[in-house]
């Protein structure tokens, strides 16, 4: 599914998509593709605001990952592995635990670790325009 989005206010209609799609998911692997500013970390922000206004949903890029209980039944975990690159090249990383099997991961920058992924239900890629955002939802 595709959504042109010309500012924040016409986010949720994508973020509802999503949201649709992982209904009924247990665990999962989410990827987040877009260059640097695109607005990854705020679509997951939103998202996970969505649940619970009041998470305060902050970005993982220092300390790499940030977990969030939305109910018993769900909670999500938010990467950003562009920091640690070259760790995760050479699968100095701890993550294989939870990836597919605790919760859904959102994965920002996931393309440095696709080969650790046991699968992957869904991408979110985003592209920037002059005066809008492309977000394809696969």
């Amino acid at each position: 599914m595709n959504f042109k989005i010309h500012s924040l206010a016409e986010l949720p209609l994508a973020i509802d998509y999503l949201k649709l799609k992982i209904l009924n998911l247990k665990t999962g692997i989410i990827l987040f593709k877009g260059e640097m500013g695109s607005g990854k970390t705020t679509f997951i922000r939103k998202l996970i605001e969505s649940y619970d206004s009041n998470l305060i949903a902050n970005s993982p890029t220092y300390n790499i990952m940030n977990h969030y209980k939305i109910s018993d039944n769900l909670d999500f975990y938010h990467f950003d592995l562009f920091r640690i690159q070259e760790a995760i090249k050479t699968g100095d990383h701890e993550f294989d635990d939870i990836w597919g099997k605790l919760g859904i991961s959102l994965i920002e920058w996931g393309e440095f670790a696709i080969d650790y992924f046991p699968f992957i239900n869904l991408t979110v890629s985003i592209t920037v325009n002059s005066n809008s955002r492309e977000i394809e939802i696969i």
